[in-house]
């Protein structure tokens, strides 16, 4: 209430400073709320999207229902760049790609860091030859940067390959398999994945086989 000369009184100036300084409060808190959100979603190297916040969107789409695709991406020889550059180099690329990744995708995809030298994109209504076409540019991308790196790329699709979260994500890490095995620098999808799946339990181990621990890089 203003007295006559449009002035407050004492008293209720202090309330409106009270009241100023608990608004501001509020929402520095809100900003520090955002941040620490911010933070729980995003991987702290790249700033993309990261795993915990991946396997929650999954669940999510997987859950809603509608058509989607995943893209399983891994590069190809990355230790190299770690064991001869250093793994300052190595962030730096890691950062690199993560933008050149970005500019890959449309509007409406997601990106996530997957963890160390993997990634995956969750393409949103999106049938098999949508995919194929961001996962080639993304493929593309990757190959045109300075370096020896390169990206194998596996893609599924919800529901056709997998009617769970972890079904849709298996199909598409078998398949980014292939393209690793296959050469690498490729893209393959899921049913070529589950050819070499079909193949590997049609061989019948043998006593005096070994065991034998595949690694991707």
């Amino acid at each position: 209430r203003l007295g006559r000369d449009n002035t407050f009184a004492p008293e209720e100036f202090d309330l409106v400073k009270l009241f100023a300084g608990q608004v501001s409060v509020a929402l520095q808190n809100a900003e520090v709320f955002r941040a620490v959100e911010r933070q729980a979603r995003t991987d702290a190297l790249t700033g993309l999207l990261n795993h915990g916040t991946f396997e929650a969107e999954l669940e999510r789409s997987v859950h809603d229902g509608a058509p989607f695709a995943l893209i399983m991406l891994d590069l190809d020889d990355f230790r190299v760049v770690n064991n001869t550059m250093g793994h300052q180099a190595g962030d730096e690329v890691l950062r690199r790609i993560g933008d050149v990744l970005v500019n890959a995708g449309r509007e409406s995809d997601l990106l996530f860091r997957y963890g160390g030298d993997e990634f995956v994109f969750l393409l949103p209504n999106t049938e098999q030859l949508g995919a194929l076409q961001v996962a080639e540019r993304a493929r593309a991308a990757v190959k045109a940067m300075a370096g020896p790196v390169s990206a194998s790329i596996g893609i599924s699709t919800f529901p056709a390959d997998g009617s769970t979260a972890a079904q849709v994500l298996l199909s598409a890490d078998r398949a980014c398999f292939v393209a690793k095995r296959s050469g690498r620098d490729r893209v393959a999808t899921a049913a070529e994945g589950l050819s070499l799946a079909i193949e590997f339990s049609l061989q019948a181990p043998t006593p005096d086989d070994s065991e034998v621990v595949v690694g991707r890089d």
